[in-house]
């Protein structure tokens, strides 16, 4: 092999220096780390692949359907990168040099695509991994076969896994890894690949549940409790198995890249609840008829019997709010008929109600709103003190292959906050919390987030210019091993 790309998925530097990783810390510290820095929007696998921003591929984590309504999607496919002109990506480079490839669990990669090699699919962007791998999920499709004989765990997700046992989950993610690198040294070397990049999500599994817990690792502020031993054991053996992958497949050239780093999930963020408060939009109070009220007052009993329970069999964090109700107050339904403008849970920005939506704005008005909305931002109290900045951004991009997708007002905010889109304008996280039961557990994003300082990790003579950039360097970097 002539390259092996390691992909983590929420691969994060401080988190490896601090766990017992000696291998991965010693193959990052002989080579360079090409400083990266995301906007958390844009998918970084996706610029891993293409070379190219969402602006360009519409690689977003959610963004508008386009079809005349207010609705968002996460969904993102193969068809997607061929409908970009002069979109080439990574694995299609690759053939044009003669090189063999193969590829293991990069997302945003579904169908897998036709390589001379082999090409298994990531999960997410709108396809579960729930399941069995699908046979449209690899290339040639008798990969599938093997993949059932070898039990292999496609992706270990928390929420749709349906596990809430934190031992078993945690077992199953070490699992995965490990059915994953045996799956992908057996196809590279029965493909014979000259280059090949496998993916393990379940580094950014983890850290999105547990990183109070994890935070605490790292400063060796407490005793550790059996989650905290779990979560260490899980990465040791991240690391022995990236030692196996690396000793066995003995590449002349490895490359390390992850699509974002970890952050601590502190504050939550409603820009809806902003625009209601400058009468930009206005929510519908949902009402609530006797059946469910009486329905809303056993639930109140239950949970409260529930507490009791958990709380005498030891299993209840003290400091934990509402294990069982949502912690965001309820702003009720927006009233998109007549909002001028309005934002969506993950994307860090707002938009006007236009002609991609329900026409609520035309087109000369909105230059004015625009600059109204920034204004009335900036001056708020919560911009001031949590470092938060509204800027004009769709007009920037007029250009871009995908700029019906971009929001027209842009929120620069530190990546400990999120943009929930529910509760009131910022807030703190109520899951912020060291919990040791997933029965508290509700989603998947609970105490952790994605940051922007990703690894691209490559030897010196391939690193180029250090300065600082996004990850579509790390498309240029791996190509530039064969250039």
């Amino acid at each position: 092999m002539k390259l092996l790309i390691i992909g983590i998925d929420g691969g994060d530097i401080d988190i490896i220096n601090a766990m017992d990783m000696p291998f991965l810390q010693s193959m990052i510290r002989e080579r360079a780390q090409v400083p990266i820095n995301l906007d958390l929007w844009s998918r970084g696998w996706s610029e891993v692949l293409t070379g190219l921003h969402g602006r360009e591929t519409g690689a977003f984590y959610e963004k508008p359907k386009l079809d005349g309504t207010t609705g968002f999607t996460q969904k993102y496919n193969m068809d997607d990168y061929y409908r970009v002109p002069g979109c080439l990506p990574l694995w299609d480079q690759l053939a044009k040099r003669n090189l063999k490839s193969g590829f293991m669990n990069v997302p945003t990669t579904l169908p897998a695509p036709k390589v001379d090699g082999f090409f298994v699919s990531g999960a997410g962007s709108g396809f579960s991994p729930a399941s069995r791998v699908p046979e449209a999920a690899c290339y040639p499709q008798e990969i599938s076969y093997e993949l059932l004989k070898r039990n292999f765990i496609w992706e270990q997700r928390y929420w749709v896994s349906g596990i809430r046992d934190i031992d078993f989950f945690i077992e199953r993610c070490t699992e995965a890894i490990i059915k994953r690198a045996q799956a992908f040294e057996f196809l590279s070397r029965q493909y014979q690949v000259d280059v090949g990049f496998c993916m393990h999500r379940e580094f950014s599994t983890l850290t999105n549940l547990f990183m109070n817990k994890i935070q605490q690792l790292m400063k060796r502020s407490k005793l550790l409790d059996s989650t905290q031993k779990r979560i260490m054991s899980f990465f040791r053996v991240l690391d022995d198995v990236l030692k196996v992958t690396v000793t066995e497949l003995a590449p002349a050239h490895v490359m390390i890249v992850s699509d974002h780093s970890a952050r601590p999930y502190l504050f939550s963020l409603n820009l809806n609840h902003f625009l209601s408060q400058q009468g930009h939009l206005t929510f519908i109070r949902k009402k609530t008829d006797k059946k469910q009220k009486i329905k809303s007052e056993i639930s109140r009993i239950k949970t409260k019997i529930a507490r009791r329970v958990l709380k005498s069999a030891g299993l209840l964090d003290p400091r934990f709010l509402n294990p069982f109700n949502e912690e965001w107050p309820d702003m009720g339904l927006i009233n998109y008929g007549n909002a001028y403008a309005f934002a969506n849970r993950y994307v860090p920005g707002i938009y006007l109600n236009d002609e991609r939506f329900l026409s609520v704005v035309i087109e000369q008005e909105k230059p004015l709103i625009i600059k109204r909305i920034v204004e009335q931002f900036n001056q708020t109290a919560e911009a001031k003190q949590y470092g938060l900045a509204a800027r004009p951004y769709r007009a920037r991009f007029k250009t871009a292959a995908a700029e019906k997708f971009l929001p027209d007002i842009w929120i620069d905010m530190p990546d400990i906050i999120f943009p929930e889109q529910k509760g009131v304008f910022v807030q703190p996280n109520p899951y912020w919390q060291s919990f040791d039961s997933l029965a508290f557990a509700k989603k998947d994003i609970m105490s952790g987030l994605k940051g922007r300082n990703a690894l691209c990790v490559v030897e010196h003579e391939f690193s180029g210019d250090l300065t600082q950039g996004d990850l579509t360097r790390a498309y240029h970097l791996i190509l530039k091993h064969f250039d």
